[in-house]
C-alpha cells in the first residue's frame, strides 16, 4: 500500500513538473518580449517578497503534517480532528498577519524600483500576486496539510497541473492578444485561486470523518517553533538572492537571474519526483518504529536518487548553455548569455539537492529542534557572504554566498541522518557521491575534447538533448551496476514494484 501511494504520488509529480516547466519555459520568454527584462524582474522579484509572507504560519504546516503520521496510521478520527482544528485556528489567525504584510509589501515596493517602474503598476501587481498567495493561506493550508500527511500529495498535484497549464495557455493567448500586463496578471492570479476551491471539494467529499469540530490538540503540534526556525532559514536561503540583487542590481539582473534560475529549479523539480510522497511513507515507518525497514528503504532512495541527479545534472551542464544561447537570442536590452552564472547555478543544484535524501528524513522524523541551529548558521551564511561580494561581483557574488550556505548544510544533513536517525555508516553516503561525481566528469569528458554541441535553433537542441540524455543514462546505469551490483538489482526491483503498482 505504501508502495502503490508513491508511486501514485510520484507520477502525479512529474505530470506537475512537466507542466511546469513547460510554461516556465514559455512565459518568461513571452513577458521580455512584450514587456521587457524589467518587467519580468518586478514579477520574480515580488513573487520572492511575497514568499515571505509564508513565514506568519509560524511553521504550523510542517509540524502538524509529522504530528498527523501516527493518528492517520492507527485510523484515530478524533485525534486527527483535533489535530486539524488546532491548525485551522493557527493558520486562521496568520492570514490577518499576512494581509498586513501583503499591504506594507505593495505600499513600500514601489518604491524600491521606482526608478525602473511605474509606481502604480508596481503597486497593483504587488497586490493581484499576493491576493492569490493570501487566498491558498486562508482556505486550503490545513487541507494540504491533511492530504500530504496522508499520502494523497497526487490529488494536489494533479490539480496544480490543470491549472498551471491553463494559466500557460490564457496568459501566452493574452500577452500575444496585446493586453497590459496588469489584466494578463490577474487572469492567472484568477486562474490559481480557482483551484483552491477545487481542493476544498475534494476534501469535503474524501474525509467526510473529519468534518467534525473538536478540542483543538495545540500540545500535539508544540513543534511548529522549531519547524519555523527552519522554514525561516529556508526562505531566506531560497528567496534572498532575487531580494539582494532587486537592491543593489537593479530589475534587469534579477531578470537574468530569473531565467537561469528557471532552467535549474526545472531541472530541480524532475529530480524532487524521485522524492514525491516519500517523507510521508518514511514518516509511516517511524512511527511503526520498524528500523531495519527504514534503514533498507532509505538506502534503495538514496541510491536511486543520486543516480537520478547525476544524470540530471550531468546533461544540465552539457547543455545549459547551447538552449540560453537559442532561448535568449532576441533579448537584447541585457546580456543574458553568461557561462560563469550557468557554471554557479550547477554547483549549487547539486549541492542542495545532494541532501534531499537525508532532508527527507530528518523532516519526516520531525527532528526540528535538533537541527535548527544548523538551519540559522546555514541562511546566516548565505546572508553575510551574498552581501559581502554583490556590490563587487553583482549576481556571480549572490551565487557564491549560495554555494557556500548549500556546501555547508549538505554536508552537515547527511552527517546528521547517519550519526541520529538511520545510525548507518557516513561513509555508504559518501561513497556513493564519489562514484557518481566520477560517472558524470567521465560522461563529459567527450565534450571537453572531441564534441561540441552547436545548435541554430529549438529542433537541433531537442536533436542534442535526446543523444545527450540517452549517452548519459547508459553512463550512468552501467557504472552504478558496475560498483554496486547487489543494490542495483535490489533498487532495480523496487522501481519495479514501483512502476507495477502506479
Amino acid at each position: 500500500m505504501r508502495t502503490a501511494k508513491a508511486a501514485n504520488n510520484m507520477i502525479a509529480n512529474l505530470v506537475l513538473q512537466l507542466v511546469t516547466a513547460a510554461s516556465g519555459f514559455i512565459l518568461p520568454a513571452l513577458f521580455i518580449g512584450h514587456y521587457g527584462s524589467e518587467m519580468n524582474g518586478m514579477i520574480g522579484s515580488l513573487k520572492q517578497f511575497i514568499g515571505y509572507l509564508s513565514l506568519v504560519g509560524g511553521g504550523v504546516g510542517a509540524a502538524s503534517i509529522v504530528a498527523l503520521y501516527a493518528p492517520l496510521a492507527r485510523q484515530d478520527n478524533k485525534a486527527v480532528r483535533s489535530l486539524l482544528a488546532a491548525t485551522r485556528i493557527f493558520y486562521k489567525k496568520s492570514s490577518y498577519f499576512f494581509a498586513g504584510g501583503l499591504l506594507a509589501i505593495a505600499a513600500l515596493y514601489p518604491w524600491l524600483v521606482r526608478n525602473e517602474m511605474e509606481l502604480m503598476v508596481s503597486f497593483l501587481m504587488a497586490l493581484v500576486i499576493g491576493g492569490g498567495a493570501l487566498m491558498e493561506f486562508a482556505l486550503v493550508a490545513s487541507d494540504r496539510v491533511l492530504l500530504f500527511a496522508d499520502q494523497k500529495g497526487h490529488v494536489i498535484f494533479y490539480i496544480q497541473a490543470a491549472a498551471a497549464a491553463l494559466n500557460a495557455l490564457i496568459t501566452a493567448g493574452l500577452i500575444l492578444a496585446g493586453c497590459h500586463v496588469l489584466v494578463v496578471q490577474t487572469a492567472a492570479t484568477l486562474i490559481y485561486v480557482s483551484r483552491l476551491f477545487v481542493i476544498r471539494r475534494y476534501v469535503n467529499v474524501h474525509y467526510p470523518q473529519l468534518s467534525g469540530h473538536d478540542e483543538p490538540d495545540f500540545s500535539a503540534i508544540d513543534n511548529r517553533w522549531s519547524a519555523l526556525t527552519h522554514q525561516i532559514a529556508g526562505i531566506i536561503v531560497l528567496n534572498s538572492p532575487v531580494v539582494v540583487i532587486t537592491i543593489f542590481s537593479g530589475l534587469k539582473a534579477v531578470s537574468v537571474y530569473i531565467v537561469y534560475n528557471m532552467v535549474f529549479a526545472a531541472v530541480g523539480m524532475i529530480v524532487g519526483v524521485f522524492s514525491a510522497g516519500m517523507r510521508a511513507g518514511f514518516g509511516e515507518i517511524i512511527a511503526g518504529q520498524d528500523r531495519d525497514l527504514l534503514r533498507n528503504t532509505y538506502d534503495n532512495y538514496e541510491y536511486i536518487y543520486y543516480a537520478a541527479l547525476t544524470w540530471a545534472y550531468t546533461c544540465t551542464g552539457l547543455l545549459i548553455m547551447p538552449f540560453i544561447n537559442v532561448y535568449a537570442a532576441n533579448f537584447t536590452d541585457t546580456n543574458y548569455i553568461r557561462p560563469d552564472i550557468a557554471l554557479l547555478f550547477l554547483i549549487i543544484g547539486v549541492a542542495n539537492n545532494l541532501r534531499t535524501p537525508s532532508s527527507t528524513l530528518i523532516f519526516a522524523s520531525g527532528h526540528f529542534r535538533e537541527t535548527q541551529r544548523r538551519a540559522i548558521l546555514e541562511a546566516l551564511i548565505n546572508l553575510t557572504v551574498s552581501l559581502s561580494l554583490v556590490q563587487y561581483w553583482g549576481i556571480v557574488g549572490v551565487l557564491l554566498g549560495s554555494v557556500c550556505s548549500y556546501a555547508y548544510r549538505t554536508l552537515d544533513s547527511i552527517w546528521y541522518t547517519a550519526r541520529h536517525i538511520t545510525g548507518q555508516s557516513l561513509w555508504r553516503s559518501a561513497r556513493r557521491i564519489v562514484i557518481n561525481a566520477v560517472l558524470a566528469l567521465l560522461a563529459a569528458l567527450p565534450f571537453g575534447f572531441w564534441l561540441r554541441i552547436e545548435t541554430a535553433g529549438f529542433r537541433g537542441w531537442i536533436i542534442w538533448t535526446g543523444g545527450v540524455a540517452v549517452y548519459v543514462l547508459i553512463m550512468v546505469l552501467l557504472g552504478n551496476w558496475i560498483t554496486d551490483r547487489a543494490m542495483f538489482r535490489t533498487s532495480w526491483e523496487r522501481v519495479k514494484s514501483i512502476s507495477g503498482r502506479a
